[in-house]
C-alpha cells in the first residue's frame, strides 16, 4: 500500500530528467570523448560503455515519448486553459507526438527533420499563446517566451535554407554560420534572463540563499578554467553535450558570455528545485530538462525534452503565483494580542450555541485550530478559527476560514473571487490574495460595492451571486476574500490585522483585554449567515425533510 502511494506521487518529469542527465553524461559525452584514437577497434571496456550508453539513449527516448503524451493530456485537460485554445494545443501536440514517434523508427531525412521541427515550434507557440490568455504568472510567461526564442531562431534558419533561397546559394553562403551564431546568442540570452523571469519570488530573498549561489559560482569557475586552460576540451563538451558550437578562437567576451549563461542557468535550476513552492520546483525541473535536451536538434529525444520541459513550466506558471503568495504570507499590520484560554473557550461555547454546531480543537505545529461544523441555509459548513500557541495566557487569532459545500476546497482554480480592498490606515498592510481566477475583472455597476471589493469572474457568475440586498450586506460585513467553485464549494478567508480590521468579525481586543463573561458572537454569526445565503445561490441545497404526519385512524369495519 505504501509502495503504491509512493508510485502515485512520483514525478514522471523528474524521473525523465534523471534519465536524460545519465544519457547525456554517458552517451553524448563519455562515449565519444573517451574513445581511444589510433586503434583499429576500440577496447572491450569502451564497447561495453558504448552499449550501456546506447541502451540508456533508447530507454530515455521511450520514456520521453510516454511523458510527452501524458503532459500533453494533462495540459489540454487543465481547467486553467481557455476552451478555444484547447483544440489548437491538442492538434499541435498530437501532430508533434505522431511525427516524433515516426522519427524514432524511420530513417533520418532532411524532410522529416524539417516537418518534425515545424510541429515542435508550432506546439510551443500554441502553448505560449494559451499561457498569455490564461492569466498565468506574467514573469513565467515571459520566461517561456524567452526560452522559446532560440528554437524559433533555429526554425527560421531551417525555413530560410529549405524554402526561401536556392540550394547553391545556401551551400556557398555564410548564412548557416550566422544563424547558428544568432541562435547560440539567443540561448545565452535565455539563460541569463532565466533568474529574473523563472527564478523564485521574492527575488532578493532567493538571491540571498547561499546554496544556489555556491553551486552556480562553482560551475562558473570550472567553466572558466576549462575554456581558459583546455579550450579544445570545453569546445568538444559543449558541442557534443549541448549542441553549442563555440568554434575555435572564440574572443574572450564570447567565452565570458557563455560562462555567465551557464552560471545563471545553474542558479535558476538550483534555486527553483529547492523552493518551498511545488509549482516553482516544477518550473525548475522543466527548465533543467530543456537545458539537458540541448540545442543540437539531432534526435527526437532532444525535441521531446524541450516539449516536456516547456509543458512543465507552463503547468507551474498557472499555480506559482498563488503558491508563493501562500508561502510568503504578508506580515501583520497589527500584532494580534493573546486571548486567555478561558475567555476563548467561553467565546467558542457561545458561538457553538448560536450556530447550532459541533466544535473540535486540535494542536497543529505552533497553532491551535478550533473547527465548528454545522448546517446553514441548507448547506453543511466548516468554520475554522486558528490562533497561535502562546504561553499560559493563550494565543492570538491568526485566521478565520469558512467553507461551504465540502470537507476541503478544490485544488483547481475557482470560477469567481471577491477580494475586499484595503482603505485608510489598513492600506499599510496587505491581506493574502485569493486564488487566481482564469477570467477578467468585473464590476456590478454599484459604485459603493465596486469601490469596496474587487471581483474576478470566469463564467458570468456575478449577476447570479449578487443582488442589491446581498451587495449591501457584504459591503457592511465582509473583509478578506471569498472564492467560489460553482456547484461545488465556497471558501471565505480573513486574517485579522493583516490588511483587515483586527476586531471584525471576532472582537479580538475585547476578548484579550476586557475578558467579558458573555463574549459577543453576533458579528461572526452574521458573516456565516451572509455567506450561507451567498453559497445557496451556487451550491445544491439539500431539500428540507418533510414534517412528520399524524397517524391516521384505521377505517371502521
Amino acid at each position: 500500500m505504501r509502495f503504491r502511494k509512493w508510485v502515485a506521487q512520483l514525478d514522471l518529469v523528474a524521473l525523465l530528467l534523471f534519465m536524460v542527465i545519465i544519457e547525456l553524461v554517458l552517451n553524448r559525452l563519455a562515449v565519444p570523448v573517451l574513445r581511444p584514437t589510433g586503434l583499429k577497434s576500440p577496447p572491450e571496456w569502451h564497447r561495453h560503455l558504448d552499449l550501456v550508453g546506447l541502451f540508456l539513449f533508447h530507454l530515455a527516448t521511450a520514456m520521453a515519448l510516454a511523458v510527452t503524451g501524458f503532459k500533453l493530456w494533462v495540459r489540454v485537460a487543465s481547467p486553467g486553459m481557455k476552451q478555444p485554445l484547447r483544440p489548437v494545443v491538442a492538434l499541435a501536440g498530437a501532430a508533434f507526438l505522431a511525427l516524433a514517434t515516426w522519427a524514432i523508427f524511420a530513417s533520418a531525412s532532411p524532410r522529416l527533420a524539417f516537418i518534425l521541427e515545424g510541429t515542435f515550434v508550432l506546439l510551443l507557440v500554441a502553448l505560449l499563446v494559451a499561457l498569455a490568455v490564461s492569466r498565468a504568472d506574467l514573469r513565467t510567461t515571459l520566461g517561456v517566451a524567452l526560452t522559446l526564442l532560440p528554437f524559433a531562431v533555429h526554425f527560421y534558419g531551417t525555413v530560410r535554407l529549405h524554402m526561401l533561397i536556392d540550394l547553391d546559394e545556401a551551400r556557398w553562403s555564410n548564412l548557416p554560420d550566422r544563424l547558428r551564431e544568432v541562435g547560440q546568442h539567443a540561448v545565452a540570452l535565455a539563460a541569463i534572463g532565466a533568474p529574473l523571469l523563472l527564478g523564485p519570488r521574492p527575488l532578493m530573498r532567493a538571491i540571498s540563499r547561499p546554496g544556489p549561489m555556491v553551486i552556480s559560482a562553482f560551475v562558473a569557475s570550472i567553466g572558466a578554467v576549462i575554456l581558459r586552460k583546455h579550450y579544445e576540451v570545453g569546445m568538444e563538451l559543449a558541442a557534443r553535450g549541448l549542441g553549442m558550437e563555440i568554434g575555435p578562437g572564440a574572443p574572450p567576451q564570447t567565452m565570458a558570455l557563455y560562462v555567465s549563461a551557464a552560471a545563471a542557468a545553474v542558479w535558476t535550476v538550483a534555486s527553483c528545485i529547492t523552493s518551498e513552492s511545488s509549482a516553482r520546483r516544477s518550473i525548475g525541473i522543466g527548465f533543467a530538462l530543456v537545458i539537458a535536451g540541448g540545442y543540437g536538434f539531432t534526435w527526437p529525444l532532444q525535441y521531446m525534452c524541450g516539449a516536456v520541459g516547456l509543458l512543465t513550466i507552463a503547468g507551474g506558471a498557472l499555480r506559482v503565483r498563488d503558491e508563493e503568495a501562500a508561502v510568503a504570507v504578508p506580515p501583520a499590520r497589527f500584532s494580534s494580542p493573546p486571548i486567555p484560554d478561558g475567555v476563548w473557550k467561553a467565546y467558542v461555547d457561545r458561538l457553538v450555541a448560536a450556530l447550532g454546531a459541533c466544535a473540535e480543537s486540535r494542536r497543529v505545529a505552533d497553532r491551535e485550530e478550533t473547527t465548528l461544523t454545522g448546517v446553514r441555509a441548507g448547506l453543511p459548513f466548516s468554520l475554522k478559527l486558528a490562533r497561535g500557541v502562546g504561553g499560559a495566557g493563550g494565543g492570538g487569532l491568526e485566521s478565520i476560514d469558512l467553507l461551504f459545500g465540502g470537507a476541503a476546497a478544490p485544488s483547481e482554480a475557482p470560477g469567481w473571487t471577491m477580494l475586499a480592498r484595503v482603505t485608510g490606515l489598513l492600506g499599510a498592510g496587505a491581506h493574502p490574495p485569493p486564488p487566481t481566477v482564469a477570467g477578467p475583472r468585473t464590476q456590478t455597476g454599484d459604485p459603493v460595492f465596486d469601490g469596496r471589493f474587487r471581483l474576478q469572474d470566469a463564467g458570468s457568475h456575478t449577476a447570479r451571486l449578487l443582488d442589491d440586498g446581498l451587495r449591501a450586506r457584504a459591503a457592511a460585513t465582509l473583509d478578506g476574500w471569498v472564492a467560489v467553485w460553482p456547484e461545488r464549494a465556497l471558501l471565505y478567508r480573513v486574517h485579522p490585522g493583516r490588511g483587515a480590521p483586527l476586531d471584525h468579525p471576532v472582537p479580538v481586543t475585547e476578548l484579550a483585554f476586557r475578558a467579558p463573561a458573555e463574549p459577543p458572537v453576533e458579528r461572526l454569526v452574521g458573516v456565516v449567515e451572509l455567506l450561507g445565503d451567498l453559497a445557496a445561490r451556487t451550491l445544491p441545497v439539500a431539500p428540507a425533510p418533510a414534517p412528520p404526519t399524524e397517524p391516521q385512524p384505521a377505517p371502521a369495519t
